[in-house]
């Protein structure tokens, strides 16, 4: 970025400047983390709809073991969201400590 302002390196970005590359990378990041986790659902919701053919006449409610695992899991990451912002960590804290966990194979249906 220095080099775009045309600054040497043992200069600072002046604040104005700073402050808008900071909230830039902000946005960036929870855009990531929101599109992780829109990802993550979408994988999970076409897990669910390969492994569950539609039941004319039925609702779409989970009967497999796997589909009520899965939402139980669901479940269980909301709580600890809740639980995390509770402790004080902000949404993106809270979703980036969830997302490593689901990345990590921690959740339930991951074997642990």
């Amino acid at each position: 970025m220095k080099q775009r302002l045309g600054l040497p390196e043992s200069e600072k970005i002046p604040a104005p400047i700073q402050d808008l590359i900071d909230s830039a990378a902000r946005g960036a990041a929870e855009n990531a983390v929101e599109i992780a986790v829109i990802r993550e659902v979408e994988d999970v919701t076409t897990r669910l709809a390969r492994g569950s053919p539609e039941r004319s006449g039925r609702s779409k409610s989970p009967t497999t073991f796997s589909d009520v695992s899965l939402l139980q899991d669901a479940e269980q990451l909301a709580a600890k969201k809740k639980a995390l912002e509770g402790a004080g960590f902000s949404n993106e804290q809270a979703m980036r400590i969830l997302i490593a966990e689901v990345a990590g194979g921690h959740s339930r249906t991951q074997g642990s």
